[in-house]
């Protein structure tokens, strides 16, 4: 089958102070080149895209040149706003044009979406941008203290007065979060990032703990923001708190226009957790595994020469595990209530020799207090998650099909014998497996269209139960 690239970027002008009349949008079919990349491990997905120089943009106005239209840089005698600024919103659709058998047919999902934070006007021109955290980036916070136990907070807002702002339940990290998004302003005195920029806070959701249907709170105790911006914050609570905080979009059902499918994601859900990979990710409601299907002698293009096998037996991999919670003592302080302490344990489990792991447990609902010996249950059973036999690495595939960190992938090899029956796809049971997916790296250009993804825990062989999965990983 003959495929074809198709990409279609779309950069919609913002307003600013010096420009306020910029809203413009211009859609481009073409690029030279583009680089994705998302993980869970960084706060911020990014985007780089190299376009020609001399190019010509059709707009309902007619064809703009970008060079006699100053894409970046004010010109001479040209009084036009520039075309590209910091602070655009752009959105990247990539895909194939391709004949399944009964016509050609365009297939775009969106990659990416976004702002553009940097232009370099060189040849060719090239623009970085970043998701949605860039926006948590220019977002002040208000010097405040959430006090644990709580549900009010006094600060001073962008105009000197004072506020007070109220949750209906006791500060948690996910109330916390929503309440800056509300609040936060900015101290540059940039009326564009103010008026126009931070209202879209309001439109992020905080997915905190198992995914959006079952949203559990995790309580840090009492906790102060000092000139930080929300990205800070974040930044802060992966460091002490071991909280992971990233976007991650969720895809949009496809539209169909003719021959064109579509799929739109919405960008604005903010994960901040003590789990990364979310049950509604890579578990169908029957228990069973939602999966990607990858083969070595199908559509893994490099033949998986970046993975590496490993024997559970050579894996050599210990735990050393902290829990951070609060226990009432039978003191009382000066208001009569009964005080609080935070008690740190810590416990080890597994090999003594190899690669130490530093991994957070949480109390819940059901272990209000975490004893070492409940720890230590909980390390083992996360030692028995992340010491396993399989592939460790990275491979390439096709740009399609679309998928993300979070989700699962299912490699297979045609020619090697002994397969097993997994979920109604047969595995092999040496170069198969159900892995998670840590990160992928998209790269979109003349070397054609391709998705590195790389693989973190395995699923499959490990003797899980469904109830394992219900609260993430």
């Amino acid at each position: 089958m003959s495929l074809r690239l198709v990409s279609k970027i779309t950069i919609t002008q913002q307003p600013t102070t010096t420009y306020p009349n910029r809203r413009n949008f211009y859609v481009l079919d073409f690029v030279e080149d583009v680089q994705i990349k998302s993980t869970w491990k960084n706060l911020t997905t990014t985007c780089t895209i190299k376009f020609p120089r001399n190019i010509y943009i059709k707009t309902p106005d007619g064809n703009v040149n970008w060079v006699s239209q100053s894409a970046y840089t004010p010109q001479t005698g040209n009084t036009n706003p520039p075309i590209l600024l910091r602070g655009d919103r752009i959105s990247v659709q990539l895909g194939y044009y391709y004949n399944p058998g009964n016509g050609y047919i365009t297939q775009l999902n969106e990659e990416f979406n976004g702002f553009i934070t940097k232009i370099n006007p060189k040849m060719p021109m090239e623009i970085e941008c970043e998701d949605m955290m860039w926006l948590l980036k220019q977002a002040q916070c208000p010097n405040m203290v959430f006090k644990s136990g709580t549900n009010t907070a006094n600060y001073i807002d962008n105009t000197g007065h004072k506020r007070t702002i109220t949750q209906i339940n006791n500060w948690s990290v996910q109330s916390i979060l929503e309440s800056l998004l509300l609040i936060s302003s900015t101290n540059s005195g940039n009326t564009y990032i103010q008026n126009v920029l931070l209202p879209q806070l309001s439109q992020i959701n905080v997915i905190n703990g198992v995914g959006e249907s079952t949203n559990v709170q995790t309580n840090v105790g009492d906790f102060r923001t000092v000139n930080e911006t929300i990205a800070g914050v974040l930044m802060r609570l992966r460091k002490d708190y071991k909280l992971e905080c990233f976007f991650r979009p969720k895809q949009n059902p496809p539209v169909t226009s003719g021959n064109v499918t579509t799929t739109t994601s919405n960008w604005n859900n903010l994960y901040c957790s003590g789990i990364v990979y979310y049950p509604d990710d890579y578990i169908n409601p029957d228990g069973t595994f939602k999966t990607f299907a990858y083969g070595f002698q199908q559509n893994i293009t490099d033949n998986g020469n970046n993975l590496v096998y490993l024997r559970k037996d050579d894996v050599r991999l210990g735990i050393k595990a902290y829990s951070v919670g609060k226990y009432k003592q039978t003191s009382t302080n000066s208001e009569g209530k009964p005080t609080t302490k935070t008690e740190r344990l810590e416990v080890q489990v597994g090999d003594t020799d190899g690669d130490l792991r530093t991994q957070f447990f949480w109390a819940d609902n059901n272990t209000p207090v975490l004893d070492k010996k409940t720890l230590t249950a909980l390390a083992t059973q996360r030692l028995n998650k992340i010491k396993f036999e399989g592939w460790r690495g990275t491979f390439e595939s096709f740009g399609l099909p679309y998928l993300q960190n979070g989700q699962a992938v299912s490699l297979n090899d045609t020619v090697s014998s002994g397969t097993n029956i997994q979920n109604g796809q047969s595995i092999t049971m040496e170069r198969g497996g159900i892995y998670l997916v840590e990160g992928t790296e998209i790269s979109f250009g003349q070397n054609g269209f391709r998705r590195k993804i790389k693989l973190h825990l395995r699923l499959d062989n490990q003797n899980y139960k469904q109830s394992d999965f219900q609260n993430g990983l």
